[in-house]
């Protein structure tokens, strides 16, 4: 894609700055909306609506009150607390038959497309249901985001069939309707809501500053510039922006042009609601998540930071939130006790029995184990949504997890926000069972204190577990005095990173921040929150917060493990590397992959099984006294868990002549042969393989073809809002590769990017629980390709044998925090094949066609490119055919190379017409 301008490189006239504030006067007024919830002071007699009671909030801005008229709506706004209440249960009571059934309908289809109800794109749902056809138009050098909506039988034939085919002709896009059933929804600013788009709002406020100064000049010198309009150049779907909006360029109106009342009508509410209610009913119910039951949502206001007050929201989970095993399973292979899938039973616990009923399912609590699954399954996610105004303020998504434990105890899930003073907010929060699905949803409208509220208790009930993140028990906040380090919402984390310490108490004065040891910043006033500098890749860091008081005595302390590989329990020494000559003085380093849920209690070095050194936290790294006497020496490196399951790793130090290491380092090569029709050649026998190493031939140790070897695969798909059209058939095309893979032996792992990757579903080997990870995607935001590959391959980590990553796209990247050949670089030394889909991508984007191809290349995968989702199917046909269908080859190098040196490797085939596709080069 282009590559915009900065505006601040272009001088602006006198005339378009009175333009542009003219636009902006007019977006301004467009944005106050009658449900938009107006700015409100402390000293204001009128409530806001968003601290009306919950009930009545949720009447007016929640749905229901978009079925009023506009008098309606000002009366309800004028009235009183018990008025409005008399008002909505007459509204209710009065309303046709089915009025409830049709309000919770829609409702449940918002809330199945992730949109807050105040989204003008959620409104129209609600008024409207789904369009008939919808365009997401992601041309962030020309466009801001937006989307052309249209709806019923009135829709050019032009349109209506490019909507069912999928095709962008200019044909099809150069026709309107005459009944003008076309809307425009579009973000007016990064974070904020979509907004209708209304003719008196100019055309300009669609387009990107950079490209209305170049439209501008195109204007002013119309008739002189030959080729194509800049933004035609630029967006392919320019064409079809003209057409609805009924204007060329910026100043090209045409006479049949729409009018604010043809797109404000979409805004309207029904003439009769009695066919609006039969229209609803009528329609297939949305998809909705089984309930997640929320016992209280506790806001609470304890302290200033800075210039800000500390919001805490603190969601409690009762002891009935249980996980349900269902009868009915989720078959992964032909085997008969296929795993079962899980799902919500909520008040499962301590409801009456009915003799009547079936037989109740197997209930697991939180706290306990999973049977045959992994500890990631038991995560929980918590998305806290602050609006004001009728605007984002701000979100937040975190992961939390439940400590191990024996007692069934009830589960807070506590988020921190700083708030100015005086303030009037709507929290709207998300709770998701990871597992199950289930989902739960609580929204409170506060106004934040103009002085902070201490909080007498502890911030949290005892006997109640708080999750931040990752396991964090209750007396770890619980002293008058205290310092906790909030992880990440990410189980990546690359460059620069905010570390915020969550600080209770008078004491802490000053705050320390270290990562691995070495001390970057300090703050001496809140928020005690800096940006620390992390590693280029993912590498397991140690980030560390202290807190000291006036006069520098250590008050509290806390650390996070960044970037800890996740996976079965496993040991690798590092250093000393294979064959290193004997030394008096060594620094023995290993790396420890950790079960999701799990954490180290300590990593022990001994030497000829004598303990030396025990160490508690990252680096797992000891500095070593090796014996100068004896013939044999050798290094152990065992880690225990908090669970006290253990791992070890041995290297020979020192070895007899005779004695040889049964661990040898071999490099594997997953290699896939094909004729030169491109079909899969079967039956080769190792006598026909030659492998180069730096054009050194290798003798091969190892060989077998790949048909039943235990496989790990992620799955990682693009939900940016150019894959609008396409993302629903490209989640069926996943779900059903899902489902023909993955046995009972494999695992895989799920991952969506739009502006940065979204873990779906941790490794796992449940097919159910990966398919429904995929249920519900929306495509909206930008493209950060790369980092979604560098993501993907960090799950990886730890994990040997084959291993591959299917990556699905549809445009280059435009949001990643990291360079392609830093991502090109990372791909390498992971050693996983990465097989690349381009979706819709024109032969003429040469940029993203060459990322994806390399990708693959280089990893010994395959590219694929083609223009319908409809051939996603056959294209995992084809992968899951090259996966089964692979050759094992391995050898222990015979080139002296110094550790971490790539070298170039070759897979070549004594067979005439056929050709090997295995990885460039291997890092010793």
């Amino acid at each position: 894609m282009m590559q915009g301008t900065s505006s601040a490189d272009w001088p602006r006239p006198r005339s378009f700055r009175r333009v542009q504030w003219l636009a902006s006067l007019l977006l301004v007024s467009s944005a106050l909306w009658v449900l938009a919830a107006p700015p409100v002071s402390a000293t204001d007699t009128a409530p806001s609506p968003d601290l009306w009671p919950e009930e009545q909030r949720a009447f007016f801005q929640d749905g229901p009150a978009l079925l009023l008229g506009e008098a309606q709506q000002e009366q309800l706004l004028a009235a009183g607390e018990e008025e409005r209440a008399d008002q909505i249960e007459r509204f209710w009571q009065g309303g046709p038959e089915g009025l409830e059934a049709a309000v919770e309908r829609r409702r449940g289809l918002i809330q199945s497309l992730g949109l807050s109800p105040i989204d003008t794109r959620a409104q129209v749902l609600f008024l409207q249901g789904l369009p008939d056809f919808r365009e997401v138009v992601d041309c962030g050098q020309a466009f801001r985001p937006l989307e052309i909506w249209g709806y019923d039988d009135a829709l050019a034939p032009g349109v209506a069939a490019a909507a069912a085919s999928g095709r962008r002709t200019p044909e099809a896009k150069g026709e309107r309707s005459p009944g003008r059933n076309y809307l425009i929804l579009y973000r007016p600013n990064p974070g904020s809501m979509f907004d209708l788009w209304r003719p008196t709002d100019s055309k300009r406020v669609l387009y990107t500053q950079e490209l209305e100064y170049f439209l501008e000049q195109w204007e002013e010198l119309r008739g002189y510039i030959r080729g194509r309009r800049f933004d035609r150049q630029a967006c392919e779907e320019a064409e079809l922006v003209d057409a609805v909006t009924g204007i060329d360029g910026l100043f090209g109106f045409t006479e049949d042009r729409p009018r604010d009342a043809d797109m404000v009508r979409f805004l309207q509410a029904p003439d009769n609601l009695g066919a609006w209610i039969a229209d609803v009913l009528a329609e297939d119910a949305p998809k909705v998540a089984e309930a997640l039951e929320i016992e209280s949502l506790k806001i609470q206001f304890p302290q200033l930071m800075g210039q800000r007050i500390e919001t805490r929201f603190t969601v409690r989970l009762p002891d009935a939130s249980v996980l349900a095993l269902p009868e009915s399973s989720s078959a992964t292979s032909s085997d008969s006790d296929s795993d079962p899938s899980f799902a919500s039973t909520e008040g499962a616990a301590g409801a009456e029995s009915d003799d009547s009923a079936e037989e109740p399912a197997e209930v697991l609590r939180w706290d306990e184990e999973l049977p045959n699954k992994d500890d990631p399954q038991t995560d929980v996610l918590m998305e806290v949504l602050l609006e004001q105004r009728g605007t984002i303020f701000d979100a937040q998504r975190i992961r939390f997890r439940r400590p191990p434990t024996d007692e069934a105890l009830p589960m807070a899930l506590v988020a921190e926000e700083g708030l100015r003073p005086g303030q009037v907010f709507v929290a709207r929060i998300l709770v998701r069972d990871q597992v199950s699905g289930a989902e739960g949803r609580v929204v409170r409208g506060f106004q934040v204190p103009q002085v902070p509220q201490p909080v007498v208790e502890p911030p949290v009930p005892e006997q109640v577990l708080v999750a931040l993140g990752e396991s964090l028990a209750e007396s770890s906040m619980a002293g008058e005095d205290s310092l906790v380090l909030i992880p990440p919402e990410a189980d990546v984390i690359l460059g620069l990173w905010k570390a915020e310490a969550l600080v209770t108490g008078e004491r802490i004065r000053r705050v320390a921040f270290f990562v691995d040891g070495k001390q970057q910043l300090k703050r001496s006033r809140p928020p005690f929150s800096v940006e620390v500098r992390l590693s280029q890749f993912p590498t397991e860091q140690v980030v560390r917060a202290e807190g000291y008081d006036s006069t520098g005595e250590l008050v509290a302390a806390d650390e996070v493990i960044l970037n800890q590989p996740r996976g079965a329990l496993q040991v690798r020494i590092l250093e000393p590397s294979r064959g290193a000559p004997r030394r008096t003085e060594i620094t023995a380093s290993a790396e420890v992959v950790v079960p999701e849920g799990r954490r180290v209690e300590s990593v022990e070095f001994l030497i000829n099984d004598e303990s030396k050194q025990l160490v508690e936290s990252p680096p797992w790294s000891a500095d070593l006294d090796v014996p100068t006497l004896g013939d044999l020496v050798y290094l152990t490196v065992v880690a225990t868990l908090d669970d006290g399951s253990r791992a070890e790793d041995v290297r020979f130090l020192a070895s007899p002549e005779y004695l040889e290491e049964v661990d040898v380092n071999l490099v594997e090569l997953y290699t896939t042969v094909a004729d030169r029709d491109g079909r899969l050649v079967k039956g080769l026998q190792e006598q026909e393989f030659e492998v180069l190493e730096a054009g050194r031939r290798q003798e091969i140790s190892k060989f077998e073809l790949v048909e039943d070897l235990p496989l790990t695969l992620g799955l990682t798909i693009d939900v940016s809002g150019s894959m609008a059209s396409s993302l629903y058939e490209a989640q069926l095309a996943a779900s059903g590769f899902i489902e023909n893979i993955i046995t009972r032996k494999d695992r895989a792992f799920t991952i969506a990017f739009s502006n940065r990757p979204v873990m779906l579903m941790p490794p796992t080997d449940d097919v159910g629980a990966l398919k429904s990870s995929l249920d519900g995607l929306l495509a909206d935001g930008w493209t950060s390709l790369h980092d979604a590959v560098v993501q993907s391959l960090y799950y990886f980590r730890g994990v040997r044998g084959r291993r591959a990553l299917v990556v699905l796209s549809d445009g280059d990247d435009t949001a990643s925090s990291v360079e392609f050949r830093e991502a090109l670089e990372y791909s390498r030394r992971s050693g996983v094949s990465i097989y690349t889909i381009g979706l819709g991508v024109s032969g003429l984007d040469l940029s993203i066609r060459n990322k994806l191809s390399k990708l693959s290349k280089e990893t010994g995968g395959r590219s694929f490119f083609i223009q319908e989702a409809a051939e996603l199917q056959q294209v995992y046909d084809e992968i899951e055919e090259e996966l089964r269908s692979q050759y094992l080859l391995a050898y222990t190098s015979n080139n002296d190379l110094e550790p971490g040196t790539y070298v170039e490797v070759e897979v070549k085939v004594d067979r005439r017409g056929v050709d090997a596709r295995t990885v460039r080069g291997v890092y010793q």
